[in-house]
């Protein structure tokens, strides 16, 4: 149970990684 939890936790902290490379990628493309 926590070792899934855990894991879950790595791929939302992932995610969140990803969407704020996207949201950077996109503002460096507006911005340039």
């Amino acid at each position: 149970m926590m070792r899934s939890k855990a894991l879950h936790k790595r791929k939302t902290e992932a995610a969140n990684r990803n969407v704020a490379i996207a949201k950077n990628l996109k503002g460096v493309g507006y911005g340039g």
